[in-house]
């Protein structure tokens, strides 16, 4: 299974990235590294990612995990939306956007986060 895959949907590229029922943080640094590499060499508008959490536990090491490609990939992304967040890491993923600045959203299903991004595709008006 391809964990991070560009997507269209409605003509909108999307980077779908698959983090879902990963334990090991190697795995999971594995996976946000390639993410990484697909952001960056994407040509183009800033990317609107979908991060899928779900089945991934938070701790200490997820979360940094997760912040740091957040950070890394900022000034590549538009607009950011996770599915799948435990109770326990939402608040860590407030934290997160407000920090980071730009917008990000946590959803409990995929249809609706990717909704939200499509309401932040190039030419849309910021909302």
């Amino acid at each position: 299974m391809e964990r991070v895959r560009l997507v269209h949907l409605r003509g909108t590229p999307v980077l779908r990235v698959d983090y879902s029922g990963l334990h090991d943080p190697a795995e999971l640094q594995g996976v946000a590294r390639h993410a990484l590499a697909r952001v960056r060499s994407h040509e183009g508008d800033p990317l609107l990612v979908l991060a899928d959490l779900t089945d991934v536990p938070h701790n200490l090491v997820t979360a940094a995990i997760m912040q740091q490609g957040v950070a890394e990939s900022r000034s590549h992304v538009r607009a950011r939306a996770v599915v799948g967040l435990t109770p326990e890491a939402s608040g860590s993923f407030d934290v997160a956007a407000k920090l980071f600045g730009s917008p990000m959203a946590r959803f409990d299903d995929e249809a609706a986060a990717l909704e939200w991004l499509l309401q932040h595709a190039p030419g849309k008006q910021e909302l």
